[in-house]
């Protein structure tokens, strides 16, 4: 029974907060007369009742007086609204502004979204109207100027001047002499002397290949020229041996087409049994191919 009362009174404080910040704010939410309704004085009609006065204020400002919830909420935002407004950083101008957008509203999503706008700018607001923080100066320590003076300037001994030895001939590598060439130039015509070895004699200082390599570049390719001969030679036999394979059953063949009659039943059932001459075709195709590949791959490792 206590726990109830307390409550009681709790919701009734919380009233009477509301109703005296919404007298406050722009938005005056009147409490309904609880008396009944008045009779009207007209003599044509007595006894009729007469209707309330109708509320002539936006929907909006009825849909807050009506709903708590939507009711509490713009009492919070007032009172933040009237907080910034004594801290100048709302200006009157934004203010109603967001009144008229409020009073826009028909519907209770509609107040919902402008009540969550103006939580979610008042941040921005807040940073804007607050000036930039400085940094602290550091003060500035004057250096005293350096003291030039000619006595304590360090002395440069003057450089000691060493003679140059001329070149010697064992430091100096010979260049080859260039006076039989031009003597040999100056002689002869110019359509007598080969262009190639005046230029291989002067320019061409590349020393030649040793015989060896040389010797082993060609064993080398003849080798590689007897595997390949040797590889088309197993490969025409290939091909003669199963020409004449061919040739052998097709000439067994022709006999017994000539005949044109039936033969007996053992006879036929052995000439059912026999294999075809296509498949023996295509397993020596096969075993060509497979070569010609072998002899490839051959030539690439090498």
């Amino acid at each position: 029974m206590n726990s109830l009362l307390a409550r009681l009174a709790a919701l009734l404080a919380w009233g009477l907060v509301a109703v005296g910040a919404a007298q406050a704010s722009d938005i005056a939410c009147q409490p309904a007369p609880q008396s009944a309704t008045a009779r009207c004085d007209d003599p044509v009609s007595p006894g009729q009742r007469c209707g309330s006065p109708p509320d002539r204020r936006p929907v909006a400002q009825r849909m807050i007086c009506e709903y708590a919830m939507l009711h509490m909420g713009y009492l919070r935002i007032d009172d933040d609204q009237r907080r910034q407004l004594r801290a100048g950083t709302l200006r009157m101008g934004d203010l109603q502004a967001w009144r008229r957008k409020r009073d826009a509203c028909t519907s209770v999503p509609c107040l919902d979204a402008v009540f969550a706008e103006w939580w979610r700018h008042r941040g921005d607001r807040l940073t804007a109207g607050r000036p930039p923080a400085q940094p602290p100066s550091r003060p500035v320590q004057a250096r005293p100027a350096p003291e030039f003076s000619a006595a304590t300037r360090p002395e440069v001994p003057p450089a000691t001047l060493v003679p140059v030895s001329p070149p010697t001939a064992e430091s100096t590598p010979a260049l080859p002499d260039a006076a039989p060439v031009l003597a040999l130039t100056m002689a002869a015509p110019p359509d007598a002397l080969p262009q190639s070895s005046l230029l291989s004699s002067v320019h061409d200082t590349r020393p030649p290949l040793p015989k060896e390599e040389v010797g082993g570049a060609f064993a080398n390719f003849s080798t590689r020229h007897a595997m390949a001969w040797a590889w088309l030679l197993w490969l025409g036999l290939l091909l003669v041996a199963s020409v004449g394979l061919d040739w052998v059953l097709k000439r067994r063949e022709r006999p017994s087409r000539a005949e044109g009659q039936p033969e007996a039943a053992g006879a036929a059932s052995e000439v059912r049994h026999r294999p075809a001459i296509p498949r023996v075709a295509i397993v020596l195709g096969t075993l060509l191919a497979l070569n010609a590949i072998l002899l490839l791959a051959v030539f690439v490792s090498r």
